[in-house]
């Protein structure tokens, strides 16, 4: 796709805080021809400086097929898919004619507070890939329910608590996907626990669909939506995991075009999860074929992961918050979602913005 190219560096890209990512974000989008609109949630960022999800629309301003690329909806994984989008938009040519019938939607830091605090979640603990339900509560999580003291202790971190031990022990007993589907599938009984789904829409999920409920996009009847993660995955490789997809998506352009990016012999997920941002999609545009994709980029093991956003959460919930063990805790987090190195940075970018070069050429062609 013409406009995209090679990149000289990785690290222009890749913000110090959300305030800077949003400022650059703002700013290559109007650059580019870019309609942009801000969209405040109630809570505050540090310095007590307000939070917002910004949204910039290209192409037919009455699009019938549309591009959606999302990131930050997991917080602090926000620093990854906002240097992905910036380096999308920096490389886009300013006079880009788009193709009529058209449009894109980039959605930055879905979840605000969580890019801004160096969270996973939202201002009250809730991953807001498990918050998309049509009613509440949740599905019942038994199983989470027995691992819940080992996953959310009631006390800050400190020395070793045999967590990986304990952990392992429960994966051979009980079995490796069962646990996994336990533990991230989403659960809506314990609010200071990991994977808290929530017991109400929240607000960022509100503007979402309020977005999406524009007129404008009355008239889309292909939809694709991209959105950016970081962690899962082997290290710096992009991995496509279909959400929201046809009961047969192969004979689908956009499916096809992104299947390098597929795990061997998927045809669906790693593990399900329930109230994920791709059937909120589904929802707001009914009239619409959607397809939606959890793109991630590796970085460290699923078990390192884990215990990170453990000692995370702990900190978050039980220490003070001018704690060094506090800060200490959040910089690891963002080391397991936004790596500093410089390859696993360069990687993601070349191989992200091959995948949103596919997924455009792709949707833009689809016959309507």
């Amino acid at each position: 796709m013409p406009g995209m190219g090679a990149i000289d560096t990785a690290d222009p890209y890749f913000s110090k805080d959300y305030n800077d990512a949003r400022r650059h974000f703002i700013e290559l989008a109007r650059a580019r021809g870019g309609r942009v609109h801000s969209h405040r949630i109630k809570a505050t960022g540090p310095g007590n400086l307000p939070l917002f999800i910004d949204s910039a629309v290209f192409g037919d301003p009455r699009p019938c097929k549309l591009l959606i690329v999302v990131s930050g909806t997991h917080g602090v994984e926000g620093f990854a898919g906002s240097a992905l989008q910036r380096h999308c938009l920096a490389t886009l040519k300013r006079d880009r004619l788009w193709p009529t019938g058209y449009g894109e939607l980039w959605l930055h830091a879905l979840n605000p507070y969580g890019f801004a605090w160096l969270r996973r979640t939202n201002e009250h603990n809730v991953d807001l890939n498990r918050n998309c339900l049509e009613r509440f509560p949740g599905p019942a999580n038994p199983m989470y329910r027995t691992l819940n003291p080992l996953l959310n202790p009631t006390s800050a971190p400190g020395r070793g608590d045999a967590f990986m031990p304990k952990l392992l022990w429960a994966a051979v007993t009980r079995g490796i996907s069962f646990v996994r589907q336990a533990i991230a599938g989403g659960q809506y009984e314990f609010p200071r626990g990991l994977f808290y789904g929530g017991d109400d829409k929240q607000e960022s999920i509100a503007i979402y669909e309020s977005i999406l409920s524009d007129p404008a996009f009355g008239a889309v009847e292909t939809v694709v939506q991209l959105d950016l993660h970081s962690g899962l995955g082997p290290w710096g490789r992009c991995t496509v995991l279909p959400s929201v997809v046809p009961k047969d998506p192969t004979n689908l352009p956009a499916y096809q075009a992104l299947s390098p990016w597929l795990p061997p012999r998927c045809r669906g997920k790693v593990y399900e999860v329930h109230g994920g941002l791709g059937k909120a999609l589904r929802r707001a545009l009914p009239q619409a074929r959607c397809l939606a994709f959890v793109v991630e980029f590796g970085t460290y093991s699923m078990l390192r992961m884990l215990a990170t956003l453990r000692e995370e959460n702990r900190a978050h919930h039980y220490r003070n918050p001018e704690s060094p063990a506090r800060a200490r805790a959040k910089t690891r987090l963002l080391e397991s979602a936004c790596p500093n190195d410089r390859r696993w940075r360069q990687h993601i970018l070349t191989d992200g913005s091959r995948l949103i070069i596919r997924a455009r050429d792709a949707v833009s062609e689809t016959p309507t």
